[in-house]
């Protein structure tokens, strides 16, 4: 039995190909945090120890950027909830 494939699913498997930048956070995926958080997703103004942080949840809400640039909410095994850019880097971008 084929599974039946929903309009997103599709929108975005043809922008994955046509465009790898443009894709949604997946579970598993890095995240660059280039900053401290109080646990909150709150910025604290000190560089990070580890910058680097995998993506162990993404929440279905989105925000638009003031670049006009999806923002994703994700949850990183850290435990911290940050909202993320991509910078069409091989790593998302933590930013607040």
């Amino acid at each position: 039995m084929k599974k039946e494939t929903t309009a997103t699913q599709m929108i975005n498997a043809h922008r994955a190909k046509t465009n790898p930048e443009l894709r949604d956070p997946k579970v598993g995926d890095s995240v660059h945090i280039g900053f401290i958080t109080d646990g909150n997703g709150k910025r604290i103004k000190k560089g990070a120890l580890t910058p680097f942080d995998k993506i162990v949840a993404v929440y279905s809400d989105k925000e638009t950027g003031k670049d006009g640039n999806p923002l994703y909410n994700v949850q990183v095994s850290s435990g911290d909830l940050v909202k993320v850019a991509n910078t069409g880097k091989s790593a998302w971008e933590a930013v607040v």
